[in-house]
């Protein structure tokens, strides 16, 4: 998006709204950073039927924030019947990004983690590197378990579409650096990913490669039948596909200074 588009918000969800759908966030990110908040939800979050921030300040931590945004939900969807369809459920959820936050009033399944001092060490020892793993490893985990948590109460779960995905990954070490937004590496640039199109989907093609921007148009290829030109991602249910993904270094909305072009293998 060029600056003078933001105030639009994301095409994608006008559409949705233009088919009926009510847009829902929740979120213990903090979305006004470089200006996402109105580059997908438009200038005053116009797109969004009902937002709930749940952020988190020291001494509150990422995980009671994401804790939060799921007890939020599935106290609207108890309370509020007409809330099981028609809905576009979004969630941001902050655990996983450095320094890494679980619940710590329980054993945790990896062990021994890094204490914060541990992050920032001038020399990094590889028994320290595999501490700060098991501190990513437990974040990891919790979100497995709040994500699990929401999905045993969502209602009419077999018709839900359902995207999970990361907008990074993390190295620790392998090419020289910690954490990620260094450079487009393997490490830094796959992330997980994980689509469900109900039961009454349509087998998606074989591709070697997917992105997060495949996201939508197979959403919108699964609701309509149809592609949008507008939109750079591919539906993963249409035979004929690009060979690779693009990988941008983030730059707000700005062009990214630095990209890559990977076909699965390099």
């Amino acid at each position: 998006y060029r600056k003078s588009q933001w105030s639009m918000g994301s095409p994608v969800l006008h559409l949705l709204k233009k088919w009926g759908y009510q847009i829902r966030v929740y979120t213990s990110s903090q979305l006004a950073y470089y200006g996402m908040d109105e580059l997908m939800f438009g200038k005053d979050l116009h797109l969004v039927d009902a937002f709930h921030p749940f952020y988190h300040t020291p001494p509150h931590q990422a995980w009671q924030s994401d804790e939060q945004t799921v007890e939020a939900a599935k106290k609207d969807l108890e309370e509020h019947p007409e809330l099981r369809e028609g809905q576009l459920f979004v969630f941001f959820w902050d655990s996983t990004h450095f320094d890494y936050s679980w619940p710590k009033h329980e054993p945790p399944p990896f062990s021994p983690f890094a204490s914060n001092i541990a992050y920032f060490r001038t020399y990094q020892t590889e028994k320290n590197i595999e501490q700060i793993k098991n501190s990513y490893r437990n974040s990891i985990h919790y979100i497995d378990s709040l994500f699990g948590s929401f999905w045993n109460e969502l209602p009419r779960k077999q018709e839900a579409i359902v995207a999970v995905m990361g907008d990074h990954g993390e190295e620790f070490f392998e090419h020289g650096h910690l954490f990620h937004n260094s450079h487009l590496v393997d490490e830094q640039i796959r992330v997980p990913l994980y689509f469900r199109f109900g039961s009454q989907s349509k087998p998606a093609q074989p591709k070697t490669i997917i992105s997060q921007m495949d996201f939508f148009p197979s959403v919108l290829d699964h609701l309509s039948g149809q592609t949008f030109s507008f939109l750079q991602g591919e539906s993963i249910f249409r035979k004929s596909k690009w060979p690779y993904a693009m990988i941008c270094r983030f730059n707000g909305g700005q062009a990214p200074y630095e990209l890559s072009f990977h076909n699965g293998r390099n």
